[in-house]
């Protein structure tokens, strides 16, 4: 007796897998729109404005703050380590963030990276 072929059963991928997979094709369409003007570089007043709104640049805003998150939960980045807990939600660090460059308004000119990596680990200092 002939058995038909049948696809292989997928299974859910894992929900920290899945986040990663659209923070990282947010990020990539993000830099696809900017990039006639400024490519690769988020300065503080971007950053702060993208965070603010809604629709895209909120988006833009998550998934660029949830990449640093996610590193900097395994390395030092810029000499700096934050101990984020695996429960935030990108929310709650989009939130984070968000405050500390309403309250330092004299550092919005510096990089969006060394930014984040500012507000994260002041916000989640690691205990030693």
């Amino acid at each position: 007796m002939m058995t038909l072929w049948r696809p292989p059963v997928w299974r859910e991928p894992d929900r920290r897998l899945r986040s990663l997979v659209v923070a990282v094709a947010l990020v990539a369409a993000g830099m696809a729109v900017s990039a006639g003007a400024r490519a690769y570089f988020r300065d503080g007043n971007r950053l702060y404005a993208d965070c603010a709104g809604n629709g895209a640049g909120g988006l833009y805003c998550i998934a660029y703050i949830d990449g640093i998150a996610d590193a900097m939960r395994h390395d030092r980045i810029l000499g700096r380590t934050a101990c984020v807990p695996e429960h935030a939600t990108a929310g709650q660090l989009q939130a984070v963030v968000a405050q500390f460059l309403k309250v330092h308004p004299e550092l919005r000119h510096l990089g969006g990276v060394s930014l984040v990596v500012d507000a994260l680990a002041e916000a989640f200092p690691c205990r030693q």
